[in-house]
């Protein structure tokens, strides 16, 4: 993105802007507040228990509750 002319705001910054905070920023800086961990994104760094890997592969796979 340019630098601001004249001290204003960039156009883009100020189309985004009325968007407001997104709950993904609300979610880390309340993880952070609190000394939290943050589940709401997802960044794994290691595996889940395969049991847990194949029973949700199943309910996907069957149709259950999958909103994909």
């Amino acid at each position: 993105m340019s630098a601001p002319v004249g001290g204003s705001r960039p156009l883009l910054n100020r189309r985004l802007a009325s968007f407001g905070t997104t709950i993904f920023a609300e979610m880390s800086a309340l993880a952070t507040r609190t000394g939290s961990i943050n589940l709401g994104q997802g960044f794994p760094d290691t595996d889940g228990p395969a049991e847990i890997a194949e029973a949700a592969s199943r309910a996907v796979l069957t149709g259950l509750g999958n909103q994909y």
